[in-house]
């Protein structure tokens, strides 16, 4: 039973984005995690910048790929030689795919993830004022 309630608790904070015609299926942070947010913000920053040290490309994908947790995906999608058959869904795949992938999509699975949190937390202050 706890088990089941523990799936529901974390289903309730997942969305999906859309990033170059792949889906992707993302889990907002817990409060618990904004200090994380805010390290992978710092690096957003300086990776804009063109500042970045490979600790801060580390702490944005580290971040990113703790928050993407599925995908609708082809091989093809994934690599030019792909096939177009689905490619399933692992945190290992997703993170080799991520590092070849362009920088500007890393901040926009980022962004991503951010904007679910912020519409959450206003949604929990609207519940609170009512």
């Amino acid at each position: 039973m706890s088990n089941r309630l523990i799936d529901k608790i974390r289903k309730s904070r997942e969305t999906q984005i859309d990033v170059d015609g792949m889906c992707l299926t993302i889990r907002r942070p817990t409060v618990s995690e904004f200090p994380s947010e805010n390290a992978a913000l710092l690096a957003v920053r300086k990776i804009s910048a063109q500042e970045a040290t490979q600790a801060d490309v580390d702490t944005m994908l580290g971040f990113v790929s703790d928050h993407v947790i599925g995908w609708n995906a082809t091989e093809l999608m994934l690599y030019s030689g792909g096939t177009g058959e689905a490619a399933p869904f692992s945190r290992e795949i997703f993170h080799e795919w991520l590092i070849n992938s362009d920088g500007d999509i890393w901040g926009r699975i980022y962004s991503e993830i951010v904007k679910s949190a912020e519409v959450a937390a206003e949604k929990e202050g609207e519940i609170v004022k009512n």
